[in-house]
């Protein structure tokens, strides 16, 4: 039997619901990364704490961890594309209200941070949930990996321009310019020649915590759903790399802010190469052993970059690091949409962010103590290790399920 053919990306874009989606996402995503670089140094100026920069960035990343299982199973329940539409009408709205709300009250301010990070969490559940709807089974991979690199491509182009409009014309134009992104995406998503209720079942009702309950249920029966929901604890441990990489190259390798700047590009750089090469294999490769390589890929490159003060060496790691989290990220999402039922999509994406969030968190907070107490090197090593350990431990101990048919 021939392989099969890799799908070209060109051909998705030639199909108009997927075009539409991806258009306005480009713009939207494009909007996100200047919007951060506006907040962030906007924070700053207003406070002069890096304390009260970390309780605005950690408002705006929260509500995925506290809401997801909510957000996926509603994204079950709800149209997804008048979800999107919705979430991004409300995000414009509150991103347009906070250059009045940040310079009379920070503590409002965080309120709607929070609140727009809600809105992103029903947002990419609803468009993850949707993606198998607008294209054929064979093209998933493809259009999962080309999502991601359009995301990589924002974020080089989205910081440089965000800095350049700062700088220019002030941080107000930022936030409306941003708010302007959600809209056209909105205009994006209800232009698609799509039937409303694609992909859903017949609509259902009863409290909202049975189709949760539901979801994880499906997860933990499912062996190739548990398999990838095990390998998520030890698997995003690497995630706590983000507090580690300043203290290490700034503090440890005694390097300039500039060199960081530098190792955080090739960072970017690592991820941008992994979606552009996936965009055109992911067909052929991805697979659950390819979700493990990746996690095992991070986690040495967590271990090399701790080994060294080499600014070369410190340079590699990172682009090893960014290379192997978006092999994570597409791999997992592919693998989920292509072998979940569409009526529980929304919900098994739902509780796996809640499931990454979570351990997220403990993973920054945990080893970031850890480099107080001992060093930003041993956090890494301690980091890198722990997260090969489990990886390699649930493969070990589920490695029988992977392969198995699922239910559909």
């Amino acid at each position: 039997m021939e392989p099969t053919p890799p799908i070209e990306w060109r051909n998705l874009l030639r199909q108009p619901a997927f075009a539409l989606l991806w258009g306005g996402e480009l713009v939207s995503f494009t909007g996100d990364e200047i919007f951060f670089i506006a907040l962030s140094l906007w924070i700053y100026k207003l406070t002069g704490s890096v304390t009260l920069l970390g309780v605005a960035l950690v408002a705006a990343t929260a509500g995925q961890a506290l809401l997801g299982f909510v957000a996926g199973a509603l994204s079950d329940r709800m149209d997804r594309r008048g979800v999107v539409i919705t979430t991004d009408l409300g995000r414009a709205a509150i991103v347009a209200a906070l250059p009045l709300i940040l310079e009379r009250s920070l503590p409002v301010g965080f309120i709607l941070l929070f609140l727009l990070n809600v809105g992103s969490i029903f947002f990419r559940a609803a468009v993850s949930a949707l993606l198998p709807s607008i294209v054929r089974q064979g093209e998933i991979p493809t259009a999962v990996a080309l999502f991601q690199m359009t995301e990589r491509i924002a974020e080089v182009t989205g910081g440089v321009l965000g800095a350049a409009i700062v700088a220019g014309v002030g941080y107000h134009l930022v936030f409306y310019l941003d708010a302007l992104t959600f809209l056209v995406s909105a205009v994006s998503v209800a232009m698609m020649p799509v039937a409303w209720r694609v992909g859903l079942a017949p609509t259902r009702s009863g409290p909202l915590v049975v189709d949760i309950r539901d979801g994880l249920r499906y997860m933990w029966e499912t062996p190739r759903q548990r398999f990838l929901a095990l390998l998520i604890v030890p698997g995003y441990l690497t995630l706590g790399f983000s507090a580690l990489q300043a203290p290490m190259v700034v503090h440890t390798a005694a390097l300039t802010i500039f060199a960081y700047g530098v190792i955080n590009s090739m960072l970017g750089l690592g991820k941008l190469a992994s979606a552009m090469i996936l965009t055109k294999t992911a067909t052929q490769w991805i697979s659950e052993r390819f979700v493990v390589y990746m996690y095992l890929l991070t986690a040495a490159a967590s271990l090399l970059f701790g080994a060294s003060t080499l600014y070369a060496i410190l340079i590699v790691a990172a682009f090893l690091f960014g290379f192997g989290n978006v092999g994570t990220l597409v791999g997992n999402q592919v693998i989920i949409s292509a072998h979940t039922p569409s009526h529980l999509l929304g919900r098994v994406l739902g509780s796996r962010q809640v499931l990454i969030n979570v351990t997220k968190m403990i993973a920054l907070l945990g080893f970031a103590r850890v480099a107080d107490l001992a060093s930003p090197p041993f956090a890494l090593w301690i980091l890198g290790s722990l997260s090969a350990v489990g990886v390699l431990s649930v493969l070990l101990r589920a490695s029988y399920l992977v392969g198995q048919s699922d239910p559909r």
